[in-house]
């Protein structure tokens, strides 16, 4: 259980060294890896803005719990009607969304993901770094990429809003 605290107290102080809300800093708590992980996807704007956790650290301490929550790290996916996905490092792999499934995706860092939507489908993609993303959308689905960087490439009725920071 010790080890579990190690961790949090960890995260917790990186976060605030980034500049953690008082909010966010005061509700903290002691969570479990399970409430980490969630606590990474619900503030996934602050993590990829500051890189936190690493990868490696991901990887090290939340391999076989983040994946439950649809973080990857560094792996290859195969998925189907995923509401969240989160992909770091050189995650791969093939995504899929049919009939009335809906769906956000964060791809980063060098990942490489194909993404497959159709039927009444909707989903968000947002693409930072070098990943590398193909969109494929059919029938009546809705797909909606956000770019701050990456490459993206699209087939269908895909549209692609530019978020990329000025230079």
């Amino acid at each position: 259980m010790l080890f579990k605290k190690d961790i949090s107290k960890e995260l917790k102080n990186e976060a605030v060294s980034l500049g953690l809300c008082t909010e966010w800093t005061n509700e903290w708590g002691n969570p479990t890896k399970e409430e980490l992980v969630d606590k990474y996807v619900q503030g996934i704007d602050f993590c990829i803005e500051h890189n936190y956790p690493s990868c490696e650290y991901m990887k090290k301490h939340f391999d076989g719990v983040m994946q439950k929550h649809g973080v990857f790290v560094d792996e290859e996916i195969d998925l189907k009607n995923a509401p969240i996905v989160i992909a770091n490092g050189k995650t791969s792999g093939k995504i899929v969304y049919n009939s009335y499934s809906v769906g956000t995706i964060y791809t980063r860092h060098d990942s490489d993901l194909t993404i497959e939507v159709s039927g009444n489908a909707f989903v968000a993609i947002e693409t930072y770094d070098n990943c590398n993303v193909s969109v494929f959308q059919r029938n009546k689905a809705k797909v909606f990429v956000y770019n701050h960087g990456g490459n993206i490439q699209t087939s269908g009725k895909v549209v692609v809003k530019n978020r990329k920071a000025p230079n």
